[in-house]
Protein backbone atom coordinates (compact mmCIF):
# COMPACT_ATOMS: atom_id res chain seq x y z
CA UNK A 1 0.00 0.00 0.00
CA UNK A 2 1.65 3.36 -0.83
CA UNK A 3 1.83 6.05 1.85
CA UNK A 4 -0.27 8.97 1.51
CA UNK A 5 0.00 11.85 3.26
CA UNK A 6 -1.55 16.21 2.96
CA UNK A 7 -0.04 18.36 1.25
CA UNK A 8 -1.43 21.25 3.57
CA UNK A 9 1.19 23.92 3.45
CA UNK A 10 3.44 22.40 0.79
CA UNK A 11 4.14 22.38 -2.65
CA UNK A 12 5.31 20.38 -5.22
CA UNK A 13 8.38 20.44 -7.90
CA UNK A 14 8.42 18.89 -10.88
CA UNK A 15 11.38 17.97 -12.92
CA UNK A 16 10.00 16.81 -15.74
CA UNK A 17 10.36 12.46 -15.25
CA UNK A 18 8.09 10.94 -16.47
CA UNK A 19 8.31 7.71 -13.47
CA UNK A 20 7.76 10.97 -10.68
CA UNK A 21 4.26 11.73 -10.22
CA UNK A 22 1.63 12.96 -7.53
CA UNK A 23 -1.81 11.29 -7.64
CA UNK A 24 -4.66 10.32 -5.47
CA UNK A 25 -4.23 7.04 -3.77
CA UNK A 26 -6.39 4.03 -4.60
CA UNK A 27 -9.31 4.71 -2.13
CA UNK A 28 -10.44 8.50 -2.96
CA UNK A 29 -12.22 8.31 -6.19
CA UNK A 30 -14.17 11.22 -8.38
CA UNK A 31 -17.44 10.13 -8.48
CA UNK A 32 -19.67 11.25 -11.85
CA UNK A 33 -19.46 14.88 -11.91
CA UNK A 34 -22.00 16.95 -14.44
CA UNK A 35 -20.77 20.27 -12.90
CA UNK A 36 -17.48 21.23 -11.24
CA UNK A 37 -14.57 23.51 -11.25
CA UNK A 38 -10.90 22.96 -10.87
CA UNK A 39 -8.35 25.48 -9.77
CA UNK A 40 -4.64 24.76 -9.21
CA UNK A 41 -1.54 26.92 -9.02
CA UNK A 42 1.48 26.51 -11.19
CA UNK A 43 4.61 28.31 -12.21
CA UNK A 44 6.43 27.05 -15.01
CA UNK A 45 10.18 27.07 -14.04
CA UNK A 46 12.13 26.12 -17.63
CA UNK A 47 11.18 28.63 -20.26
CA UNK A 48 12.89 26.45 -23.00
CA UNK A 49 10.47 23.84 -22.05
CA UNK A 50 7.32 24.02 -25.10
CA UNK A 51 5.54 20.50 -24.36
CA UNK A 52 3.96 20.29 -20.34
CA UNK A 53 0.50 19.27 -18.96
CA UNK A 54 0.06 20.64 -15.44
CA UNK A 55 -2.74 17.57 -14.56
CA UNK A 56 -4.66 15.08 -16.04
CA UNK A 57 -7.75 12.78 -15.47
CA UNK A 58 -8.99 10.02 -17.26
CA UNK A 59 -10.57 6.73 -16.21
CA UNK A 60 -9.36 2.99 -17.05
CA UNK A 61 -9.83 2.06 -21.25
CA UNK A 62 -7.72 0.12 -23.78
CA UNK A 63 -7.63 3.44 -26.35
CA UNK A 64 -4.48 4.73 -27.16
CA UNK A 65 -6.05 8.20 -28.45
CA UNK A 66 -5.20 11.50 -26.27
CA UNK A 67 -8.83 13.16 -27.32
CA UNK A 68 -10.28 10.03 -25.04
CA UNK A 69 -8.68 11.38 -21.84
CA UNK A 70 -11.59 12.81 -19.23
CA UNK A 71 -9.76 15.87 -18.25
CA UNK A 72 -6.97 17.31 -19.31
CA UNK A 73 -4.50 20.85 -19.71
CA UNK A 74 -1.75 20.89 -22.43
CA UNK A 75 0.79 23.14 -23.50
CA UNK A 76 2.01 21.84 -26.52
CA UNK A 77 4.18 23.90 -28.68
CA UNK A 78 3.46 27.05 -26.36
CA UNK A 79 -0.20 26.75 -27.69
CA UNK A 80 -2.67 25.90 -24.42
CA UNK A 81 -5.47 23.29 -24.97
CA UNK A 82 -7.86 21.73 -22.73
CA UNK A 83 -9.55 18.62 -23.26
CA UNK A 84 -12.91 17.49 -21.67
CA UNK A 85 -15.23 14.76 -22.56
CA UNK A 86 -13.68 14.11 -25.83
CA UNK A 87 -13.57 17.68 -26.93
CA UNK A 88 -10.72 19.70 -27.51
CA UNK A 89 -10.34 24.06 -26.97
CA UNK A 90 -7.52 25.91 -28.36
CA UNK A 91 -6.44 29.07 -26.61
CA UNK A 92 -3.38 30.10 -28.54
CA UNK A 93 -1.79 30.88 -26.10
CA UNK A 94 1.11 30.03 -23.18
CA UNK A 95 1.86 31.14 -19.80
CA UNK A 96 4.96 33.18 -18.57
CA UNK A 97 7.74 31.34 -16.63
CA UNK A 98 8.63 32.10 -13.43
CA UNK A 99 5.48 33.15 -11.81
CA UNK A 100 2.73 31.93 -10.45
CA UNK A 101 -0.69 31.54 -12.28
CA UNK A 102 -3.70 30.21 -11.12
CA UNK A 103 -5.65 28.32 -13.50
CA UNK A 104 -9.48 27.37 -12.96
CA UNK A 105 -11.62 25.28 -15.26
CA UNK A 106 -15.25 25.09 -14.89
CA UNK A 107 -18.09 23.02 -16.59
CA UNK A 108 -21.61 23.28 -16.55
CA UNK A 109 -23.72 20.08 -18.44
CA UNK A 110 -26.82 21.46 -18.26
CA UNK A 111 -25.44 24.54 -19.74
CA UNK A 112 -22.74 22.36 -22.37
CA UNK A 113 -20.31 25.44 -20.89
CA UNK A 114 -16.75 25.04 -20.35
CA UNK A 115 -14.92 27.98 -18.98
CA UNK A 116 -11.40 28.43 -18.41
CA UNK A 117 -9.66 30.96 -16.21
CA UNK A 118 -6.37 32.39 -15.49
CA UNK A 119 -5.96 34.68 -12.28
CA UNK A 120 -9.52 35.26 -11.66
CA UNK A 121 -9.80 36.79 -15.47
CA UNK A 122 -11.49 34.77 -17.83
CA UNK A 123 -9.34 33.41 -20.90
CA UNK A 124 -12.30 31.13 -22.85
CA UNK A 125 -16.41 30.32 -22.59
CA UNK A 126 -17.05 27.65 -25.24
CA UNK A 127 -20.39 25.89 -25.53
CA UNK A 128 -20.09 21.71 -26.37
CA UNK A 129 -23.04 21.66 -27.80
CA UNK A 130 -21.50 18.86 -30.15
CA UNK A 131 -20.84 16.68 -26.83
CA UNK A 132 -23.13 13.80 -26.25
CA UNK A 133 -21.70 13.75 -22.73
CA UNK A 134 -22.71 15.71 -20.16
CA UNK A 135 -20.82 14.19 -16.73
CA UNK A 136 -17.27 13.19 -16.41
CA UNK A 137 -17.12 9.50 -15.94
CA UNK A 138 -16.43 8.26 -11.97
CA UNK A 139 -13.35 6.36 -10.60
CA UNK A 140 -10.49 7.55 -12.75
CA UNK A 141 -7.42 8.39 -12.21
CA UNK A 142 -5.86 12.14 -11.08
CA UNK A 143 -2.42 12.66 -11.87
CA UNK A 144 -0.99 15.98 -11.14
CA UNK A 145 2.37 17.32 -13.43
CA UNK A 146 1.79 14.97 -16.16
CA UNK A 147 -0.63 14.55 -19.07
CA UNK A 148 -1.60 10.94 -18.82
CA UNK A 149 -4.04 7.54 -20.45
CA UNK A 150 -5.38 5.03 -17.85
CA UNK A 151 -4.56 2.08 -20.06
CA UNK A 152 -5.12 -1.11 -19.34
CA UNK A 153 -4.89 -0.04 -15.47
CA UNK A 154 -1.95 1.98 -14.95
CA UNK A 155 -0.81 5.20 -16.59
CA UNK A 156 0.62 6.22 -19.48
CA UNK A 157 2.65 8.97 -19.56
CA UNK A 158 2.57 11.43 -22.50
CA UNK A 159 3.89 14.64 -21.20
CA UNK A 160 5.64 15.98 -18.12
CA UNK A 161 5.80 19.24 -16.13
CA UNK A 162 9.00 21.05 -15.31
CA UNK A 163 8.19 23.90 -12.27
CA UNK A 164 6.08 24.43 -9.11
CA UNK A 165 2.70 23.02 -8.48
CA UNK A 166 0.70 24.41 -5.52
CA UNK A 167 -2.58 24.05 -4.02
CA UNK A 168 -5.01 21.80 -6.79
CA UNK A 169 -8.71 22.38 -5.92
CA UNK A 170 -11.77 20.65 -6.84
CA UNK A 171 -15.77 21.18 -6.32
CA UNK A 172 -18.40 19.42 -7.45
CA UNK A 173 -20.47 22.76 -8.40
CA UNK A 174 -19.27 26.03 -10.52
CA UNK A 175 -17.50 29.04 -8.90
CA UNK A 176 -17.51 32.49 -9.57
CA UNK A 177 -14.47 34.39 -9.86
CA UNK A 178 -13.99 35.56 -6.82
CA UNK A 179 -14.48 32.58 -4.81
CA UNK A 180 -11.62 31.49 -7.46
CA UNK A 181 -9.44 33.47 -5.83
CA UNK A 182 -9.46 32.86 -2.37
CA UNK A 183 -8.30 29.65 -0.46
CA UNK A 184 -11.25 27.31 0.10
CA UNK A 185 -10.33 23.66 0.07
CA UNK A 186 -12.14 21.20 -2.64
CA UNK A 187 -15.14 19.27 -1.48
CA UNK A 188 -14.78 16.83 -4.18
CA UNK A 189 -10.53 16.99 -3.97
CA UNK A 190 -8.49 19.30 -1.50
CA UNK A 191 -4.91 19.53 -1.12
CA UNK A 192 -5.23 19.71 2.51
CA UNK A 193 -7.02 15.72 2.08
CA UNK A 194 -4.84 12.89 3.71
CA UNK A 195 -5.15 11.10 0.39
CA UNK A 196 -2.39 12.34 -2.06
CA UNK A 197 0.56 9.82 -3.07
CA UNK A 198 3.87 11.74 -4.11
CA UNK A 199 5.39 9.36 -6.54
CA UNK A 200 9.07 10.34 -5.87
CA UNK A 201 7.65 13.89 -6.15
CA UNK A 202 10.09 16.52 -4.26
CA UNK A 203 7.72 18.53 -1.92
CA UNK A 204 8.91 21.87 0.28
CA UNK A 205 7.15 24.54 2.48
CA UNK A 206 4.82 27.26 0.72
CA UNK A 207 4.35 29.55 3.16
CA UNK A 208 5.81 32.96 1.00
CA UNK A 209 2.50 31.14 -1.34
CA UNK A 210 -0.73 33.24 -1.12
CA UNK A 211 -2.23 29.83 -0.16
CA UNK A 212 0.51 27.81 1.61
CA UNK A 213 -0.30 29.52 4.97
CA UNK A 214 -2.66 28.23 7.90
CA UNK A 215 -4.27 31.42 7.86
CA UNK A 216 -4.14 32.43 4.46
CA UNK A 217 -8.14 33.72 3.15
CA UNK A 218 -7.36 35.22 -0.36
CA UNK A 219 -5.34 34.96 -3.08
CA UNK A 220 -5.44 37.25 -6.17
CA UNK A 221 -2.68 36.75 -8.69
CA UNK A 222 -2.36 39.71 -10.93
CA UNK A 223 -4.82 40.02 -13.58
CA UNK A 224 -4.70 39.82 -17.63
CA UNK A 225 -6.45 40.89 -20.24
CA UNK A 226 -9.04 39.00 -21.79
CA UNK A 227 -8.42 37.43 -25.26
CA UNK A 228 -11.06 36.59 -27.79
CA UNK A 229 -13.55 33.91 -28.03
CA UNK A 230 -12.11 30.35 -28.79
CA UNK A 231 -13.24 28.14 -31.13
CA UNK A 232 -13.79 24.07 -31.00
CA UNK A 233 -12.88 21.65 -33.63
CA UNK A 234 -12.81 17.52 -33.09
CA UNK A 235 -9.92 15.83 -31.59
CA UNK A 236 -7.14 16.28 -33.33
CA UNK A 237 -4.50 14.53 -31.16
CA UNK A 238 -3.55 11.20 -31.60
CA UNK A 239 -0.94 9.43 -29.37
CA UNK A 240 0.82 5.75 -29.90
CA UNK A 241 1.89 2.74 -28.04
CA UNK A 242 1.72 2.18 -24.39
CA UNK A 243 5.31 3.34 -23.61
CA UNK A 244 6.17 7.37 -21.96
CA UNK A 245 5.57 8.13 -25.37
CA UNK A 246 5.61 11.64 -27.57
CA UNK A 247 2.76 12.54 -28.94
CA UNK A 248 1.85 15.38 -32.22
CA UNK A 249 -0.83 17.89 -32.90
CA UNK A 250 -2.01 17.06 -36.36
CA UNK A 251 -2.82 20.64 -38.02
Amino acid sequence: MLETESLRGRQLLFMGLSNKYASLDNHHHLRDLCTFTVCIDLNKTEESIKTWAPFSYDVNSSSTEMEKVELALLVNKSILYAFILGNKTELGMDFPAYSMHRICCTWDGNKSLFEIFQNSEKLRSVRLYNSTRKCLKPDGTLILGHLHKNQNGSPTILSSFVGILHYFQMWDHVRDPQQMARCDGGNVVSWQGDYWSLGGVRNELAHHQPCGGEAATTAAPPSTSKPPEATVTGPEIRCGGVHHGSFAIHE
